[in-house]
């Protein structure tokens, strides 16, 4: 018989058949044990973070390269989380939070999330989470390792920008023209948010709610977006699936990470 690539792939195609179902069949017979009740209840938020990319094109130098300007590289930064976190107020004019206080220019402080409830017909329960989240507007990004810089003389033309250096703790502005770290702005439009659930992630789903933003992708968080949260967990006959709605306010601070 005549064994050609055609006939091979019928071949091949039945075999894949034949596997899927089998799989099919060993499917059908399983059983499924239910959740515990503090799994399929569970939907609640951990934590929340907000994330800034940039895509740097000949911004910077491979100095173990005879200093070959690298194309491309793009790092992802956090710029705001549910954690505390030290944000130095970067701009010439006070800043005032969201609890009245006020920041001085060139000032570092302690920044904290908070949230509070909210009622709302249409959320689950009729109860809305608001999780408010500070970020800063200028983030820090680093370079791969101690072989490539940022250089000053490569950014000609970007207006707003730092050269940083490390000093153990801090951020610190310097005089140097290369340096591992530069701060530039975000561009707020184009922030990406990511949500941790309280206990496993694989017991969860999260779905935008409305127009929001899918997780994980850039999007405008310069408004409130608002997701559901559904547990998927295998519970028992007859109980309700568990639901929660959040919604992510961010505060965009001027100035930057402390650290």
């Amino acid at each position: 018989m005549k064994f050609d690539i055609f006939s091979k792939r019928i071949y091949q195609g039945l075999g894949v058949l034949s596997l899927a179902l089998a799989f099919t069949s060993c499917k059908a017979d399983l059983t499924y044990e239910e959740a515990d009740e503090s799994q399929y209840t569970q939907v609640g938020v951990s934590a929340v973070n907000v994330y800034a990319r940039e895509l740097f094109q000949n911004k910077m130098y491979a100095i173990n390269w005879n200093n070959k300007v690298v194309e491309n590289y793009m790092p992802t930064v956090t710029i705001g989380t549910t954690s505390n976190f030290d944000y130095v107020n970067t701009s010439g004019s006070v800043v005032t939070l969201n609890d009245g206080t006020q920041v001085q220019p060139g000032e570092t402080v302690t920044v904290s999330s908070t949230r509070t409830e909210e009622s709302l017909a249409e959320a689950p329960n009729g109860k809305l989470t608001v999780i408010n989240i500070y970020a800063v507007d200028h983030a820090v990004y680093t370079s791969p390792n101690n072989g490539y810089v940022f250089a000053t003389d490569l950014f000609n033309g970007v207006s707003d920008y730092s050269l940083l250096d490390w000093d153990g703790n801090n951020y610190v502005e310097t005089v140097e023209t290369q340096t591992r770290y530069v701060s530039i702005p975000v561009r707020k439009n184009e922030v990406i948010a990511a949500i941790s659930m309280a206990t496993s992630n694989y017991d969860c789903k999260v779905e935008p709610v409305g127009d929001s933003p899918a997780l994980g992708y850039p999007a405008d968080y310069t408004k409130p977006q608002r997701y559901m949260v559904i547990n998927i967990a295998n519970r028992p006959a007859g109980v309700e699936q568990h639901k929660a709605m959040y919604e992510i306010r961010v505060t965009f601070l001027p100035g930057r990470r402390a650290n």
